[in-house]
């Protein structure tokens, strides 16, 4: 999943300007909230700030400061971030009623350095945050632009801060504005905690499931016991993982993960899923499958020594119920939308977790895995 960082180091490396806009602020009800961010081109866009009037209203402010025209008129030209109010009931004819307060920061090559330098930081250290030093917010009117001033402090790079962990963790966007020294700042980390799911199988349901899940802040680790089914043109940051032991390459994930099994043979399924229910330190354990496989794979795992509640861990069939298609595309969609349930349900955001092969972890032995990040 690409971020507003890999957006703006390509964007900034190739000399083609740009605008970050972020939600910096939220009061009532709103589309998106604090850290969420769209990157404005002059004939381009990625990302989004909520969809509606303002992202459209946003979108030609940017433009406007591309373009250099009225729009981008005084303090706001020679300005490297300003900040505007907008209310959505009263100005922008949104039924949403709350205001939010979004952030313009220009994107040139000369910031393609120090962003290229963030991204390859990040690589090597997930505590990260970018804090971006905001003008003052008090007493601008809707639309009105506050603060807009050359003189701003530049961004800079610093580990998490724990005053401001736990408001972090609480962000859907893992993003929040603090006070620091005085002054407002954004403070945004570079890699937010998402949640892991190992997806055992790589067939032809596993390959749509990566497809529905690949734009979602959510790491996947595909495993399979075969090297050349992983399907070609994954998007960045999918890890394929080909391995000759796959019940271990499960007990290989850190602690809290969640499981999706779908493999092409029932026993590999049966050896995946009885190793995680006697290990029990996974995080949510699904597998697709028929009655019929159930009724078999329950009494089987109480055969081999199970407790019943052990085994009533395991969620099968899986997906949201009322979808009833066997296409491959509709089993994902439902799979996808119930692994976000369970993700929003637990109310946590989850840790990155511990290395594949540390204390505690079963990792397979290194001949018996191959491993492709795509």
């Amino acid at each position: 999943m690409r971020d507003w960082l890999d957006e703006c180091v390509d964007l900034a490396a190739a000399g083609e300007p740009a605008v970050r806009v972020v939600v910096i602020a939220v009061r009532g009800s709103a589309p998106r909230g604090e850290g969420a961010w769209m990157v404005v081109t002059r004939d381009g866009l990625a990302g989004s700030i909520g969809g509606g009037h303002l992202e459209w209203q946003a979108t030609g402010i940017a433009r406007g400061m591309l373009a250099a025209t009225a729009t981008a008129a005084g303090a706001e030209a020679a300005a490297p971030r300003f900040t505007r109010n907008f209310v959505l009931g009263a100005t922008l004819g949104q039924c949403c009623g709350g205001a939010v307060e979004l952030m313009f920061e220009r994107v040139t090559a000369a910031d393609a350095a120090r962003l290229a330098d963030w991204r390859a930081r990040r690589a090597a250290d997930e505590s990260l945050c970018a804090l971006t030093p905001l003008p003052a917010s008090g007493g601008a009117a809707p639309g009105e632009a506050v603060g807009a001033s050359g003189a701003d402090p530049a961004p800079t790079l610093a580990p998490l801060d724990p005053r401001w962990s736990v408001a972090l963790d609480a962000s859907a966007e893992s993003a929040t504005v603090a006070r620091d020294a005085g002054r407002r700042v954004l403070v945004e980390r570079l890699v937010p905690p998402r949640p892991l799911l190992c997806l055992h199988g790589a067939g032809h349901v596993g390959a749509a499931l990566v497809g529905v899940l690949a734009p979602l802040p959510i790491r996947i680790r595909w495993i399979d016991v075969r090297d050349a089914v992983f399907a070609p043109d994954l998007p960045p940051g999918i890890e394929c993982i080909a391995t000759d032991d796959p019940a271990a390459e499960a007990l290989a994930a850190p602690p809290g993960a969640l499981h999706v099994v779908l493999t092409h043979n029932h026993e590999i399924d049966f050896d995946i899923v009885r190793a995680l229910l006697a290990d029990g330190r996974f995080g949510w354990l699904g597998m697709i499958a028929s009655k019929t496989k159930i009724a078999r794979f329950r009494g089987r795992l109480a055969a081999r020594g199970l407790a019943p509640e052990a085994i009533a861990r395991l969620v099968a069939p899986i997906g949201v119920p009322g979808i009833t298609s066997k296409l491959p595309a509709a089993i994902a969609i439902a799979v996808a939308a119930q692994l976000l349930q369970v993700i929003e349900a637990s109310g946590r955001r989850p840790q990155a977790g511990t290395p594949a092969g540390a204390a505690g972890n079963h990792a397979p032995a290194d001949p018996d895995r191959r491993r492709t990040a795509r």
